[in-house]
């Protein structure tokens, strides 16, 4: 608080889901926006739709071959009001177009006012649903922080981004932990952004930062623990049968021991 009113100096705030060291990482000033793809990348656009008050963005990235760092190709933005809201035909439009543009583009929208959309361009473009459950939310909150903590996307200098990304939150909910905006604040840049990344996160392991790979599931290691805690039965097969042993039968109890004390 001192630092922000007396020094001037932005800081993070207690809750703050990036530092600006996380998001300056990931800003690339060499790279510009591009509205075309190259021959032999795969390209995924996720699209936060927001009609009047939100904001309407969409982001295409890629991931390099060589690297697997994410690069970021294009962010455009829609803005509405009540009198003008953002139209859907527009949006319609721009992934029509981005399907020429960009090959084997791989489009992510919410089923959310675009469910006519998703079944109009079924036929043009490759166009697949995300609905923001619970735990959908949650898994895209985790994979934005790994790729933005660990510096593995890059994107071009861009105010609203950058600012979104610096002014999301840390919440817990009862399904587990998610990013959010303050109330005076969006975070729609940030939102599509992450959607996208949802495509890419099961594609290819990246060559760098931290990766937990063949661990199991919460539901398998729970049933390991389960299996840990039952008796130990060791299994001698032959070849007539197979024999159940309780290896504890093979030790004496404390009342033979003593027993058997007493006569030596």
């Amino acid at each position: 608080m001192f630092q922000r009113f007396w020094e001037n100096k932005w800081t993070a705030g207690e809750n703050s889901f990036f530092t600006r060291e996380d998001v300056m990482q990931c800003r690339d000033e060499f790279l510009k926006p591009k509205f075309k793809g190259e021959e032999g990348n795969e390209y995924y656009y996720g699209c936060d739709l927001g009609l009047v008050k939100d904001r309407t963005v969409s982001v295409i990235l890629h991931q390099d071959k060589e690297s697997g760092v994410v690069i970021v190709d294009d962010i455009r933005t829609w803005s509405g009001d009540r009198n003008n809201p953002v139209k859907i035909v527009d949006i319609e439009e721009d992934m029509l177009i981005a399907s020429k543009n960009f090959p084997k583009l791989n489009i992510i929208v919410d089923p959310w006012n675009l469910k006519g959309t998703i079944e109009r361009l079924k036929r043009y473009c490759k166009i697949e649903e995300f609905t923001f459950t619970g735990s959908n939310v949650e898994k895209l909150s985790r994979n934005l922080y790994y790729f933005i903590h660990n510096g593995l996307v890059k994107f071009f200098p861009h105010k609203q981004l950058e600012r979104e990304l610096l002014s999301l939150n840390l919440f817990q909910k009862s399904y587990g932990y998610r990013f959010d905006h303050p109330s005076s604040q969006y975070s729609d840049h940030a939102m599509a952004l992450s959607v996208a990344l949802m495509q890419i996160s099961g594609v290819r392991k990246i060559e760098a930062g931290f990766i937990i790979t063949d661990a199991p599931s919460i539901d398998k290691f729970q049933e390991q623990l389960r299996e840990e805690k039952k008796p130990n039965l060791a299994r001698v097969k032959s070849k007539e049968k197979i024999e159940i042993i309780n290896p504890k039968n093979n030790f004496p109890t404390l009342r033979e021991l003593e027993e058997w004390r007493k006569y030596q």
